[in-house]
């Protein structure tokens, strides 16, 4: 038992093409050298993750339960019996990272597509997986304003009239009893210093990060863009609250929920611990 624990531990990082194949193997049908792609054909996996599967055999081979007779020829080198035992130990593996397990933190990508027409999206979208699983960073946004129950924060250095709009939805998507938040800095946009009070109605509390530091001769402040949902989930980018950012440009950013975000949210309480209030309705 402790020899198949230890050759486990070695299949496991390729458990989803490895369970197949030893599932065939325990039935007797890898006695005889099988090319790669015959392999693949007969244990359902795609043609695509040849190379993938090249890898999880040479790890397999590594711990004695596979032998390359020639190049690409593969067959069991250990007992059907014992393959069947490692197949259904792969098996439960992958059962539980389906269907249970999850990760400490989970992230999802998101886009903004830039302008029409765009040399990018059309390369994109020729890729085998185009923009499939990239969320768009309008609807990921909305999303997150949704599931706020206790903090909505955005942290945007740069907001124009446009931008502005898009933060009365979003704060006005939250519930009544959200604390509202956003972080900028000054000076602020022209067309946008005049409407903050709209944000006051909301409920918004506004903050300034942007300190003179007189001897450097400069500021501190931000380039970094977030919304925090609560204190587990945020969106980490690069997309400012603003036209471009929202209709012209390429951006990209994550979701990320768990560890990590509450992370993030500790760095917004500090930065919102260090800026100015924001006086709305003067």
């Amino acid at each position: 038992m402790p020899q198949l624990d230890s050759t486990f531990a070695v299949l496991a990082k390729h458990s989803e093409l490895l369970e197949p194949v030893l599932g065939l193997a325990s039935k007797g049908l890898l006695r005889g050298p099988t090319s790669l792609g015959s392999l693949a054909g007969r244990a359902g996996i795609s043609l695509a993750k040849l190379p993938e599967l090249a890898r999880a055999l040479r790890a397999g081979a590594g711990a004695a339960v596979f032998s390359e007779a020639s190049m690409g020829q593969w067959h069991l080198s250990c007992s059907p019996a014992v393959a069947a035992d490692l197949a259904l130990m792969l098996r439960g593996l992958n059962v539980y990272r389906q269907r249970v397990h999850e990760d400490r933190d989970r992230v999802t990508a998101v886009i903004s597509k830039p302008a029409e027409p765009s040399q990018f999206t059309g390369t994109l979208e020729k890729t085998l997986e185009g923009f499939r699983g990239l969320e768009t960073t309008a609807e990921a946004l909305i999303d997150l304003a949704h599931r706020a129950q206790r903090r909505f924060t955005v942290m945007s250095p740069f907001v124009d009239s446009s931008g502005l709009d898009r933060l009365v939805v979003l704060f006005g998507e939250t519930g009544p009893a959200v604390r509202r938040e956003l972080i900028t800095r000054r000076p602020f946009d022209v067309a946008v210093a005049p409407r903050l009070p709209e944000l006051q109605a909301l409920g918004v509390q506004v903050y300034d990060f942007r300190i003179a530091q007189e001897r450097a001769g400069r500021n501190e402040t931000f380039h970094a863009k977030a919304v925090r949902v609560d204190e587990d989930e945020c969106y980490v980018g690069s997309s400012n609250m603003n036209e471009w950012s929202f209709h012209y440009s390429l951006e990209l950013g994550f979701n990320v929920k768990g560890r990590a975000a509450n992370r993030i949210s500790q760095v917004l309480d500090a930065v919102i611990e260090v800026s100015a209030v924001v006086h709305l309705a003067t």
